[in-house]
This record gives C-alpha cells, structure tokens and sequence, in this order.
C-alpha cells in the first residue's frame, strides 16, 4: 500500500507556471537522508556522510495547472505526491529540505498558504 497526497493551490495565475516549474525542482532534489548516528564528537563528517547515503523517498510527483471551472472554488493548481508510507510522507512535511525550497518559492510568488491537502492509503 502507498500513501496518495493532493495539495491543492489558490495561486495567482501568473505564478501558476512558475510554481510547477518548482516542482519540478523538487521532483529532482528530494531525497531521504539518514539519520548520522555516530557520537557528538565526530557530528562534523555528518554531512559528508549522509549525503552519500541519501536516497530518492517520492515515488510519484506531478503538478498542474487546475482546468478553468466554477466548481475549482479558486484553487488554481494541483499537485498528486506518491509516498512509501505514513513516514515518508512526515518526512517530506517536516524535514525535507527541497520541499522546505518549495515552501520559500511558494511565499516568494504570492501564493497564500496554507494549502488544501488531503491524503488516504491505496
């Protein structure tokens, strides 16, 4: 079973365009990094050490414009994540920094948050 999310947007048009395009950023930059479990005295290789280790954690991104329609109360763009699991998907709220990224650019374009999302198990 795999945990399905849609974000729903109300983004100005003319940024509509922009934000896909972020998230097509995202869609090559998300990656997983594992926690470095060695003691505080060696926490400085962390980085270096993580960073080989890390690994894609999306298995499906896409993001849209909304088709023109009075039944789209104003939500203009739409995006449908894929996760693994419940874990993954808390991953890519709290600790994903290319979807941290995607927040920042979403604030920088006009787009009033938060958004709507739902998500359910398939």
């Amino acid at each position: 079973m795999t945990i399905q999310r849609i974000t729903l947007f109300k983004a100005p048009q003319e940024s509509v365009d922009k934000f896909i395009g972020a998230y097509e950023t995202l869609k090559k930059n998300a990656v997983k990094v594992p926690p470095f479990p060695s003691p505080p005295l060696f926490s400085f290789l962390s980085p270096i050490l993580t960073s080989q280790d890390s690994k894609p954690y999306i298995l499906s991104l896409t993001a849209s414009a909304t088709s023109p329609d009075q039944r789209n109360q104003g939500y203009t763009l739409i995006s449908r994540s894929e996760f693994k699991s419940l874990e993954d998907m808390k991953y890519y709220d709290e600790e994903c920094a290319a979807h941290a990224q995607l927040k920042t650019e979403g604030r920088e374009l006009g787009i009033p948050g938060p958004p709507l999302v739902v998500f359910y198990e398939v």
